[in-house]
């Protein structure tokens, strides 16, 4: 006999597997569905929720959404430049967390007008990712959790200052490389000219105002910086040993003569979160 023809026996049967039902219609109405835009905003979703929570809220991701490493399993709605709005209408979001830095305007705008609950974050800054992650838990209706997170983010600030003190290096000046056919730089827009800065290096293109200006190699010549770091974000490490191998053709640069051109591996420095800050403490 199934537990249905039991229950079925007697009115409280009845009664008791309807409101098992309803309690069931109302639970799958309810669950919260997440789809995040960018994967800084995936890094952090995940940051706040916690592994178990987040696997089970998170339902898209915007592609090169791969950290933690669960989250590549999770379905894509398309590179954050082009997001997919028919993707992200048929995962049936509660809520979509998009980026003003990344996400295009006109793509932001399409899907509120599918009636879909979207949260959009500022571009985050280096110097002020306290406000940022809580407006993230906030958004997440996690405002403790962020806190956790928030805690996390000014321990691991408190390493590099303790080890800043302690350091003999401050104020070079440095060249910071992302990509080398064309040559492009980080900025003074973007977040990673304020991380290098907070470990002692002052970068030569601070004053541009675009995040990753494209620029010319008689222009870095011309800088002459103490130290040139060349980021491989996309690990495509014999690429960027060729930049590397190119600058130091050039002898008359201060950082060539001062055996510093380094190379530094992995996406650790693509995305503002507790990885970079790792990544950072790493090189002081």
């Amino acid at each position: 006999m199934s537990l249905k023809q039991i229950f079925c026996r007697s009115g409280y049967g009845i009664f008791l597997f309807c409101s098992l039902l309803l309690w069931s219609h109302v639970q799958a109405q309810t669950q919260t569905k997440i789809v995040t835009l960018s994967p800084v905003v995936a890094e952090w979703v995940s940051e706040i929720l916690g592994k178990e929570e987040a696997e089970k809220e998170m339902v898209g991701v915007s592609e090169y959404s791969n950290y933690p490493q669960y989250l590549e399993r999770v379905p894509t709605v398309g590179p954050y430049p082009q997001i997919q709005e028919e993707k992200v209408l048929r995962l049936k979001p509660t809520l979509v967390i998009a980026s003003s830095e990344y996400n295009r305007v006109e793509q932001i705008e399409k899907l509120k007008k599918l009636k879909l609950n979207i949260v959009i974050l500022p571009k985050e800054k280096f110097n002020e990712m306290e406000p940022w992650i809580k407006l993230l838990g906030d958004a997440l209706h996690q405002p403790e959790k962020a806190k956790v997170a928030i805690e996390k983010w000014k321990n691991g600030i408190r390493i590099i200052d303790t080890k800043m003190s302690m350091a003999k290096i401050q104020n070079k000046r440095a060249f910071i490389q992302v990509q080398d056919n064309p040559i492009i730089a980080v900025g003074g827009d973007g977040f990673l000219n304020d991380a290098f800065e907070k470990i002692g290096y002052q970068n030569i293109y601070k004053d541009l105002k675009q995040a990753y200006p494209k620029i010319s190699r008689e222009s870095v010549l011309k800088e002459n910086p103490d130290y040139i770091f060349i980021l491989d974000l996309v690990q495509k490490e014999d690429e960027f040993k060729k930049s590397k191998q190119k600058w130091e053709n050039y002898k008359e640069l201060q950082a060539v003569q001062n055996g510093a051109i380094k190379m530094i591996s992995g996406d650790d420095f693509a995305r503002c979160t507790l990885r970079l800050l790792k990544a950072l403490q790493q090189i002081i």
